[in-house]
């Protein structure tokens, strides 16, 4: 698939000799690679390894007895090497456990790799480049797009090697080099004619193929000026070979664009983009730009990761025509499809910012639910103002209460009224009225809740204000609530260290966020039991098994080995710890490695 062709070309054939690359291609001995069948695949496949080749920063969790482990393992530490001059073992490698102790002295493995055996943990972070490519005449700034950070531009020698590549694959095979070389490389205006011209010849049969790799090619062309000089000469091959791939935008209702609800201060949500229409597509990405500054000011500051797979990044859930997959820097924006996901940007308030008053806060809600103008609409003016504003958690409720009230609830005892007068006439069940609201009040509650979230200067107060007892959150649908609540903005947000053992956590240990939750759990016992073996009895339950099974096996005792060095590396855990009387300072203190404090 394109993965494995872009490592191939980027690492191997088309590598160069300097501070990212360890070896030039002419010292690997490789002259020229065939590639030819290639298994056609998508950049997004589920089955994509966990590893960025342009920027491995991230959480890992290796097993070294995998080949494919010590590769990964051996990748990030030789990264690291490069830039061993200004960014310290300590500062790129946070908590680098390999068997339960701390690796200090990276001198050994830099020499003779790692071991055969073992497990090793680590989160590493590696700095991105701050050169930027220069300005051209007459520019005022310079916009970059995270999948252009890493792109560098190839030697005359290198591009025509590339070509002698291309010019020996079949069709299929054309357009996975194609879109590979137009997602690491800058190409000039010659090399993408050539490129063009083979492509046109595919033929027909094979548009969504051409398709695939026009539009990223057309983004590699260098913008130098001998590039743009000659850009003409591309343009009408360009338009003859491209003009039938563009996707019409969605009909315009009214005036109102994409961008008119995107809210730059605070935009944690949910977002779903029509590519083809510019203004959704210009939303999309001004939110992955925005994604990477974020992504990189967590790597500078060495905060926890926090994200939902392991790589640092604020997007979640991502999908591309209802696909799945994992969002990487390197990942080009397509021209069309429709792109979903949420982000979370964890930017708490700081302990220096006050709280609005009761009093304003309190007009602000009335001057808001008094308004005719529907309720998300409300929402979304306060959105408009929350980037300046820092609340508690219950003046947060007092915001549900006022914009989201709970009619839901009220209808449901209405009906069962209803239902006894009904059975008492001998009538039957009507059917709802035309008129029914097409937006359900919990809709608008979690808008509401995606606003506040990160405004909440309490916030690890926000589990028990708003899912336990009478909050908006709780009652029969708690646990779906709380679920979609984690799975958009994330389960180490939502996590109260101080109450942790108030609750039964069923953890996926082949997840990242849950991975963090398990070791948070088994670090807080570990270490109020004065770091002795566990008992019987601190973990009521702790179930352990296979994912899928049925039944899981109970753990009458946990073994010390998964807190001294880690948990197991698969399986389904639930767990619960025993009631006891919990030193928040400290658990707080042990929270800080896992979870934004």
């Amino acid at each position: 698939g394109d993965y494995g062709v872009r490592a191939l070309l980027g690492l191997a054939v088309l590598a160069k000799n300097d501070v990212r690359s360890k070896v030039a291609a002419a010292e690997r001995g490789l002259r020229f690679i065939s590639i030819d069948p290639l298994m056609e695949e998508s950049l997004i496949s589920r089955q994509a390894p966990h590893l960025r080749l342009s920027d491995p920063s991230g959480s890992y969790t290796l097993d070294l007895r995998d080949p494919w482990a010590r590769a990964v393992a051996d990748y990030c530490l030789e990264q690291w090497a490069f830039v061993r001059n200004h960014v310290p073992f300590e500062s790129a490698f946070l908590r680098p456990i390999l068997n339960g102790k701390t690796l200090k002295d990276p001198g050994t493995f830099l020499e003779q790799g790692f071991p055969d055996a073992g497990i090793l943990t680590f989160t590493f972070l590696l700095p991105a480049q701050k050169q930027l490519p220069p300005l051209q005449s007459g520019a005022q700034t310079a916009v970059i797009r995270p999948h252009e950070r890493h792109r560098r531009k190839l030697t005359p020698e290198l591009e025509q090697l590339a070509l002698h590549i291309a010019s020996s694959c079949c069709f299929s095979t054309l357009t996975t080099v194609v879109r590979s070389l137009s997602a690491d490389f800058t190409l000039s205006t010659h090399a993408a004619k050539v490129l063009c011209s083979w492509l046109r010849e595919m033929g027909p049969s094979c548009l969504a193929m051409q398709c695939s790799a026009a539009q990223p090619l057309l983004e590699s062309v260098g913008s130098a000026a001998e590039d743009m000089s000659d850009l003409d000469l591309l343009a009408p091959a360009w338009v003859t070979f491209c003009g039938k791939f563009l996707t019409a935008p969605a009909p315009v209702q009214d005036l109102r664009t994409a961008l008119d609800f995107l809210v730059a201060g605070n935009p944690t949500g949910h977002y779903r983009f029509n590519l083809a229409s510019p203004s959704e597509f210009l939303a999309a990405e001004y939110l992955l730009a925005t994604n990477e500054w974020e992504t990189e000011l967590a790597k500078s500051k060495s905060f926890p990761d926090v994200s939902q797979k392991g790589n640092y990044q604020c997007l979640r859930n991502e999908s591309l025509d209802d696909e799945s997959f994992e969002y990487r820097p390197e990942w080009p924006l397509p021209a069309s499809g429709i792109f979903q996901f949420h982000i979370a940007l964890p930017k708490r308030p700081t302990k220096s910012s006050k709280v609005i008053s009761d009093d304003a806060w309190q007009r602000m809600m009335e001057m808001l639910s008094s308004s005719q103008v529907p309720a998300l609409a409300q929402v979304m003016c306060l959105r408009r103002a929350s980037p300046s504003l820092v609340v508690n958690c219950q003046q947060a409720l007092a915001a549900m209460k006022a914009l989201c009230p709970d009619k839901e609830r009220k209808r449901g005892k209405k009906k069962k009224k209803a239902k006894r007068k009904k059975r008492k006439k001998g009538g039957r069940k009507g059917l709802p009225p035309a008129s029914a609201e097409a937006l359900p009040e919990h809709v608008v509650r979690k808008a509401l809740f995606s606003v506040l979230i990160f405004r909440i200067k309490d916030f690890k107060s926000i589990r028990e204000v708003f899912f336990e007892g009478d909050g908006p959150f709780a009652g029969r649908d708690a646990e779906r609530n709380l679920l979609e609540c984690e799975t958009a903005f994330g389960r180490l947000n939502l996590l109260d260290p101080a109450r942790i053992d108030s609750q039964l956590h069923m953890l996926n240990l082949d997840h990242h966020e849950d991975r963090q939750i398990c070791r948070l759990i088994l670090s807080i016992v570990f270490e109020e039991n004065k770091k002795k073996p566990f008992q019987k009895g601190q973990f009521v339950p702790c179930k352990y098994g296979r994912r899928g099974e049925t039944a899981l096996r109970t753990l009458h005792v946990v073994p010390v080995w998964w807190a001294e060095v880690d948990p197991p590396l698969h399986g389904a855990l639930a767990i619960k710890m025993a009631a006891s009387k919990a030193n928040e300072k400290a658990r707080e203190k042990i929270a800080a490695k896992y979870m934004r404090m």
